[in-house]
């Protein structure tokens, strides 16, 4: 199964409102890697060559999907900004 396809499962799965935009992008990269800017949830595709299952793919997607389902990008900025302040 593609990555998109993975991605469109877990969020009918789940319920997530297709007001929330998520781009799914593959990098090219030789390093074994998926991340999120909040947004774009972005895997290399040395690591989608990598997992040999479907569920292994899910579960990466789903990892990184569910920081931003939780805002966990929006809240870490918003500590460091914190911070910065009593830096000062």
């Amino acid at each position: 199964n593609s990555p998109e396809s993975i991605l469109n499962r877990l969020r009918s799965a789940n319920q997530v409102p297709q007001e929330i935009k998520i781009n799914l992008k593959v990098e090219s990269s030789p390093t074994l890697n998926a991340a999120t800017d909040g947004q774009n949830l972005i895997i290399t595709d040395s690591l989608l060559n990598k997992l040999s299952t479907s569920d292994e793919r899910a579960f990466v997607i789903s990892h990184e999907l569910s920081h931003i389902l939780l805002s966990h990008i929006t809240k870490t900025q918003i500590r460091r900004t914190g911070l910065s302040f009593l830096d000062t």
